[in-house]
């Protein structure tokens, strides 16, 4: 990896070899530096900009030309030369970003009064490639690297616990800072009542029992005690986690800020770990890691003294606010979440939930934690704010995916566009937490995504944007957004027409969408219109997609004439499949259920039994296709199904 040191004296940054990392010599201040990367033909880019500097999430902003590009902390660029990924780095008070000075684009670096920083420090990775996906995860690998290892990669980190493989349920969607103990019980209760079983409960914004800071000089409410605010929640935590226990929800968890609340810590709280308070009057957690964990240890045994099983964190952007001349954030930030895991791990068991898309000195420092939201929260009023959700979810995706499992937000299954958000979660890879307020359940879209018992059918890695609609904006342009997953030996595409406007789509699909696909002849199957065909890797299908129309199309590789799409009920049809044996004159299908299932077939068929009994099945000899059960309703048993060639 080449090393370049820049100073306060310094002039353009040439790159010219890949990997490269820019270092600077302590300085104060702010410093520029031109910046020169070879460009090719056909030059296209995306980068991460920060929705506002008070924001804690990052949008897509696409261009073409380095004199479109914006303040940002992460560029992708494709040309002819192939991918190039710049990241920018953080450490202590010291900050660096890119931005367009109008001509080219420029290394911005600003640097504190902290005098922590004695040796020179990375402020950014450039590296090119052929292939996206593996320049991104090899920049976010060499990134944790660069700044200390503090970090793991995804795949170095335990798998998530098992009931967060079920539906779950969070209040902030639908209550808001309103919530109460009586409104998320009868939310709960009526989505039972309807036949569906969430595996656990957060309780979001609201629950806290906050009280006036009267030091703070804007009088704002910070933490007062540990327990719930009694108004809202008269029988406590404690009250709450045992009526939701006899709605058989064993999992419970609260969301709280980063500082223990929005505001920080009230001064009657923070006497007893004697913390210090900002030049505001807002007393923070952070300064001292031993103080830091006492406090978040005591907290969370009060919360698991009450049943609460895991957190959610929220608020990470706010740090900076109590960061006096001097004070080191990234030492506030490192103490923080060292201490959080560390007392959730001894006092819960349990993965964090990050409730903001991370960046700069606070992306590593998560180190055990699994789950990150990737974008801010479903703008749920506004069509155009859920076409815009999916697309900024799906872009930050690309880069947290590989250092934690993305969060892509609660949602609501009855509202305008539910299906696009129902098709999104349900490929998503990842948790799935909706936010129904009572009485408000969409069971056709519930039904799809989940087995009976509430387990949820998962592709087998986040879902990802296909390599043309990465630097493609689909609210603008005239394309679909495309992504991919992958369920066993079959790829699957997700679909959408986010463009503003009533306009139809026609976009190409092919088994290529899915990187890495094996085989020479694949199936292709529409969740909407059904069997597609049977196409080479090479072959393109086309797809329309009316206004805010989405569709899924799977693609199963063919062996020896046989190829299996799956439960197609479900949005992600090879889910619930476990196991295939073709033999010469039988295949064996064992599956999670007893549903309709489709698969292609060149052999003539003889007989079809489930579980030993013949059931229902018709057979298409010019299509080659075989339907299963068409009829039948979704059973969750084992079903082990024998089809006997002639």
């Amino acid at each position: 990896m080449k090393r370049l040191t820049v100073s306060e004296n310094g002039k353009k940054i040439v790159i010219r070899d890949f990997p490269s990392v820019v270092s600077i010599e302590p300085f104060q201040g702010g410093l520029s530096f031109p910046l020169s990367v070879q460009k090719g033909k056909k030059f296209r880019a995306v980068c991460s900009h920060l929705h506002g500097e008070e924001e804690s999430y990052t949008i897509p902003h696409y261009c073409h030309s380095f004199r479109e590009v914006p303040k940002c902390y992460l560029l992708l660029t494709h040309d002819t030369y192939g991918a190039t990924c710049y990241f920018c780095l953080s450490h202590q008070d010291q900050s660096s970003y890119l931005i367009s000075d109008g001509e080219q684009l420029s290394l911005q670096v600003e640097s504190g009064s902290s005098k922590h920083a004695q040796n020179d420090r990375i402020v950014l990775l450039v590296d090119r490639g052929p292939d996206v996906y593996e320049l991104i995860k090899n920049t976010m690998q060499n990134a944790l690297q660069l700044t200390g290892g503090l970090g793991r990669m995804s795949g170095e980190k335990s798998s998530s616990l098992e009931w967060l493989e079920r539906l779950g349920w969070e209040s902030g969607i639908a209550f808001g800072s309103e919530v109460s103990h009586e409104k998320v019980v009868k939310a709960i209760s009526e989505l039972r009542q309807s036949g569906f079983r969430p595996g656990y409960v957060l309780v979001d914004e609201g629950w806290q029992q906050l009280a006036v800071n009267p030091k703070d000089q804007e009088n704002r409410e910070a933490l007062h005690y540990f327990d719930a605010d009694r108004n809202r929640f008269p029988l406590g935590l404690k009250g709450l986690v045992d009526d939701l226990r006899q709605e058989e929800i064993h999992h419970v968890g609260v969301w709280h800020g980063m500082m223990g609340s929005r505001e920080g810590v009230h001064p009657d709280l923070a006497h007893q770990y004697q913390l210090p308070s900002d030049s505001e009057g807002r007393c923070y957690l952070g300064d001292d890691l031993g103080t830091t964990f006492q406090f978040f240890y005591d907290y969370y045994g009060y919360l698991r003294e009450q049943g609460i099983t895991f957190i959610k964190v929220g608020d990470q952007s706010r740090v900076k606010k109590y960061c006096a001349e001097g004070v080191d954030p990234t030492k506030l930030y490192r103490h923080l979440q060292s201490a959080m895991q560390a007392a959730a791990s001894i006092q819960f068991n349990s993965a964090h939930f990050n409730a903001e898309c991370l960046r700069n000195e606070n992306l590593y420092y998560w180190t055990t934690s699994q789950i990150a939201r990737t974008a801010h929260d479903i703008d749920i009023q506004n069509p155009v704010g859920v076409m815009r959700t999916i697309r900024n979810n799906l872009f930050n995706s690309l880069w947290m995916q590989h250092l934690m499992l993305p969060d892509f937000d609660a949602w609501m299954t009855d509202m305008p566009h539910s299906e696009s958000l129902a098709i999104f979660h349900a490929l998503s890879g990842s948790i799935n937490v909706i936010g129904d307020p009572p009485g408000g359940h969409n069971h056709k879209l519930i039904q799809k995504m989940q087995l009976p018992s509430g387990k949820l059918l998962m592709g087998d890695h986040p879902l990802t944007l296909c390599q043309n609609s990465v630097f493609t904006d689909p609210l603008k342009e005239k394309i679909a957004y495309k992504a991919f997953t992958r369920s066993g030996e079959s790829g699957v595409v997700a679909l959408f027409n986010l463009t503003e406007g009533q306009k139809t789509l026609s976009e190409n699909v092919s088994p290529r969408d899915v990187p890495q696909m094996q085989g020479e002849r694949f199936v292709a199957f529409s969740h909407r219109n059904g069997f597609l065909g049977v196409m080479r890797p090479e072959d393109q299908l086309k797809v329309t997609l009316k206004s805010k129309q989405d569709d899924i199309v799977t693609f199963s590789p063919v062996k020896e004439g046989v190829g299996i799409i799956g439960c197609y009920p479900f949005y992600l049809a090879p889910g619930p499949i476990l196991e295939v044996v073709l033999e010469e004159e039988e295949l064996h299908i064992s599956s999670l259920v007893a549903a309709p299932m489709f698969l292609y077939c060149e052999r003539q068929i003889l007989d079809v039994k489930r579980n030993g009994h013949a059931i229902p099945w018709e057979y298409d000899s010019v299509k080659g296709t075989l339907s299963i059960d068409s009829r039948s309703h979704i059973e969750e048993v084992h079903a082990m199904y024998h089809i006997t060639f002639e």
